[in-house]
């Protein structure tokens, strides 16, 4: 995948910002190739040969808000796995991924928050709703 340089260099930044998730986190990876550009890897056990080629910077942004969001529901689940009833605690969503946006640079900074809004808006209606 041929990226523009100014797209490179904004996915890379992001790469840098959830460095410390993605490292933390032994289900998936994201590698960079010149063929095939930004893939995720899933690496959980469960999966098979399973990837996702990043297109762009909000489809990079909007993987690391969509994993962020499934392990806190998962974790609330494990606690409670009646999903009626489980406590899902959106502010503490919202506060952890937060700490990624803000090591995103300045300059990508506000798109990476509109992103991210856009899944804890969507996120935080109640599940059970039809």
């Amino acid at each position: 995948m041929v990226y523009t340089q100014e797209e490179k260099r904004k996915m890379e930044n992001v790469l840098q910002a959830f460095a410390e998730y993605t490292a933390g986190n032994p289900d998936f990876d994201v590698v960079y190739s010149e063929k095939t550009g930004f893939v995720r890897l899933i690496t959980a056990e469960c999966a098979d040969a399973i990837y996702f080629i990043m297109n762009d910077f909000e489809s990079l942004v909007d993987m690391f808000c969509m994993d962020i969001i499934a392990d806190a529901v998962q974790t609330a689940l494990d606690h409670d796995p009646d999903i009626e009833n489980c406590d899902i605690d959106y502010d503490a969503i919202r506060a952890e991924i937060q700490v990624y946006i803000d090591r995103i640079d300045e300059e990508y900074r506000s798109q990476a928050e509109d992103i991210a809004n856009r899944h804890i808006m969507l996120d935080s209606l109640d599940p059970r709703l039809p």
